[in-house]
């Protein structure tokens, strides 16, 4: 089969790898569509703060078509379309028996540890492969991963009725949190960014006010939302300066929840927090929330169409053109969510 195999920074090759045999429990899948994360960028621009495999085959936001199963597996055939939550946990450590397999020390990630969704085949365990209706497109399924991060994103923020939230980053994630806060409840739900084709997207897919970030300052911001910004998400990361941004807008006794991947070491203003009694939360990635998979909750809500995502698919690659895909997706002005087709 035909993979893009990681050799160094910037160093992206489509190769010929064996092509992979599903073991006893496991599922050997045709790979439909697969996206590309901001961690994969971190990844291959050599900035990612978190632990790779050598000469990685990425792509963790990924679908496809079952061709084979290994002994054992009897939920699964050939010819179903299926998606795939990539977090493998130990199964035997205190973070996974309480539901927490996310923060498992030897946790494995399909498309980081393991082989991704960035090459023609990948296998998964029979537990991490879900089936899919007809009404999840292929697109839609690759970035599932993305909707059960923002479901838990959510799930750490105290959302009442009635909240004015404000999401920093018009990212794939942070467009997909504008979308669920106000399905649970938000009154106000304002996007910032500083592209104008990502503050479109978001008015279109529902948010309430896009601002950009680059043009208003966020006291104006806040004094325009009457001072009461109950939540701030920060879905950004990188190097930016948005934790101290959400600083500056959050109420008193109100919460930030940051999910975006800071690269270095950023500075925040504690005073401002302590003065404020400012509850600061992280989200890392999903696993299980009131007993329920947040990755099968992601599912149900595409499923039952009370998300947009087929509009953040902005742009489409071959796996050959794989390098050209990653460039696309580093333009954050231009891209949203960008896909490779294998």
């Amino acid at each position: 089969m035909k993979a893009a195999v990681l050799h160094g920074p910037r160093e992206l090759r489509v190769e010929e790898r064996p092509r992979p045999a599903p073991g006893k429990g496991e599922v050997l899948l045709r790979v439909g569509a697969t996206g590309v994360c901001g961690s994969d960028l971190h990844v291959v621009n050599g900035v990612s703060p978190e632990p790779m495999a050598p000469n990685p085959v990425l792509g963790h936001e990924t679908m496809g078509t079952v061709v084979a199963v290994g002994e054992g597996v009897q939920a699964f055939q050939p010819g179903q379309r299926v998606g795939v939550e990539p977090l493998i946990g130990c199964g035997q450590c205190d973070f996974c028996r309480s539901g927490n397999y996310h923060l498992c020390t030897r946790l494995e990630l399909i498309g980081m540890e393991r082989l991704g969704g960035f090459a023609e085949y990948l296998v998964a365990p029979q537990d991490k492969v879900f089936t899919l209706p007809d009404s999840v497109s292929d697109e839609a399924a690759a970035i599932l991963d993305c909707v059960a991060v923002a479901v838990h994103v959510l799930n750490r923020a105290p959302l009442e009725l009635g909240d004015t939230v404000v999401v920093l980053g018009g990212g794939t994630i942070g467009l997909i949190i504008a979308q669920l806060a106000k399905a649970r409840g938000a009154a106000r739900v304002v996007v910032t960014d500083l592209s104008e084709r990502r503050l479109a997207l978001a008015r279109e897919v529902g948010a309430d006010e896009a601002v950009n970030a680059g043009s208003q300052p966020f006291e104006e911001l806040k004094a325009r939302l009457g001072g009461r910004v109950d939540v701030v998400i920060e879905a950004v990361g990188g190097k930016a300066p948005t934790i101290n941004q959400a600083l500056q807008l959050v109420r008193p006794r109100g919460t930030i929840v940051f999910m975006g991947i800071f690269i270095e070491p950023v500075p925040v203003d504690l005073w401002q927090a302590l003065r404020y009694e400012v509850t600061i939360r992280a989200a890392w990635s999903y696993a299980y929330h009131d007993m329920k998979r947040e990755f099968a909750t992601a599912l149900e809500l595409a499923a039952g169409g009370q998300l947009k995502l087929d509009p953040l698919v902005t742009h489409r690659f071959t796996l050959d053109r794989v390098a050209e895909a990653f460039a696309q997706a580093g333009r954050a002005s231009e891209a949203v969510k960008v896909v490779v087709r294998p």
